[in-house]
Parts: C-alpha cells; sequence; structure tokens
C-alpha cells in the first residue's frame, strides 16, 4: 500500500512541475502537452476509477482548447484545472482519502488473470483457463475476506466461503452458487480436466468478474 501510495504521491509531484513549466514558457500545444494531459488522466484513473468527475472536466477543457481558434485564451484556463485537480488529489492520497488503493490494485491484478483465463478458454485450452479461474476465484474471495479483517489467511475456500456467509457478504442464492464452485476448484487443482466442461469454466469467470467489479473500486 505505502509503496504504491508513494509512486503516486511522486508521479502527481512530477505532473504539477510539468503544468508549472507550460504555464511559465506560455506554451501552447505540443508533445509536452500531451504528456501532461494523458499522464494526468492515467493517474486518475489508478486513483478514481475508470470514469470520474475530475477527468471529465479535463476532457472538456482539453476539447474547448483544441477547438478554439485562440489557444492562449483556452490554455491558462485548462492548465489550471488540471493544476487544481493534481493539487487536490495529492492531498487525498497523502491523506488516504482516495478509498483504498491496495484494494483496486488488487483488483486489477486479479482482472487479469481473468482476462487471461478468458482468452484461454476462447482456444478450447481448458485445462489452463479452469486452473486460472480456480485460482482467482479463491484468492478473491480470500483477498476481499483479509479486507474485511476476517482471520481466513491459511483456510480451504469452503471455510472462506462460509466465513462470508456467516458475516452477510455471501447469502441468498448466490450462496448455493458459491458454493458449488468449491467442487469445481477442487477438480482443477487435482488435474482432474476431463471432468471440467467449458460452460463451467465460464460460469465462474463471470461470478468473479462481477465480484471483482462489485467489491474491488
Amino acid at each position: 500500500m505505502k509503496i504504491l501510495k508513494d509512486k503516486i504521491l511522486e508521479k502527481v509531484k512530477s505532473l504539477l512541475e510539468d503544468s508549472e513549466n507550460l504555464w511559465a514558457n506560455q506554451q501552447f500545444y505540443d508533445d509536452r502537452f500531451d504528456k501532461l494531459v494523458f499522464g494526468t488522466l492515467s493517474i486518475l484513473r489508478i486513483t478514481y476509477g475508470e470514469k470520474s468527475e475530475p477527468a471529465s472536466q479535463i476532457l472538456q477543457a482539453k476539447d474547448l482548447y483544441l477547438k478554439s481558434g485562440n489557444h492562449g485564451r483556452y490554455l491558462h484556463p485548462l492548465l489550471n484545472i488540471i493544476k487544481g485537480i493534481l493539487t487536490t488529489l495529492s492531498y487525498e492520497v497523502d491523506n488516504d482519502l482516495t478509498g483504498s488503493l491496495e484494494v483496486q490494485a488488487q483488483g486489477e491484478v486479479l482482472g487479469d488473470f481473468i482476462l487471461l483465463a478468458k482468452l484461454l478458454l476462447s482456444e478450447n485450452n481448458i485445462a489452463a483457463a479452469s486452473v486460472l479461474a480456480a485460482g482467482s476465484l479463491e484468492d478473491t474471495l480470500k483477498k476481499f475476506a483479509l479486507n474485511q479483517n476476517l482471520e481466513v489467511y491459511d483456510k480451504d475456500l469452503s471455510v472462506v466461503i462460509n466465513v462470508l456467509k456467516a458475516n452477510g457478504f455471501i447469502k441468498g442464492a448466490q450462496s448455493g452458487i458459491v458454493q458449488s464452485y468449491v467442487q469445481f476448484r477442487n477438480k482443477a487443482f487435482h488435474a482432474q480436466f476431463d471432468k471440467i466442461e467449458a460452460p463451467e469454466v465460464s460460469s465462474v469467470l463471470a461470478f468473479v468478474e462481477q465480484f471483482l467489479l462489485t467489491n474491488f473500486k
């Protein structure tokens, strides 16, 4: 968590310096301008998610700047918006006000595994896809439980699911669906691939993907 936080603060500081240089030099559109805008949008995506109000404000101001016949008139307002957003972001990250960056990072890593598993499944590589799906399922549920301060670090998947159910994080029809995935996990981890069908892998991947979207943001 601290490493990710420090890297974000370092990047924000660098972007603020870039914006100050553009302002001081009265520099209009060039590569450095692109670097500033896209760098700011990238760091906003990491901290606030794919779509955020600050990102929308920058994009609107950039469009106005590029479409205007007098670039100078709209450059300073755009730089002011970027500087203000970056200054606010720096304060919020430094004071842990942006939500859990660690949780977001976990979700991104797990999401990459899901994408890879889907690719393998599309190539009919059920063995590799099922192992990735099973691992992603277990890791996702366990990390979520740990983020809720539940003691599941060295527990089996079935125990993790029961702990989540007991604490109200998994309930209703979802409980039976998740519990059925324990058998899938066991087949995948014991290389019983002849007992696994593609729809079963797809079902697990769909569940994990939705769980990530809901709980790791």
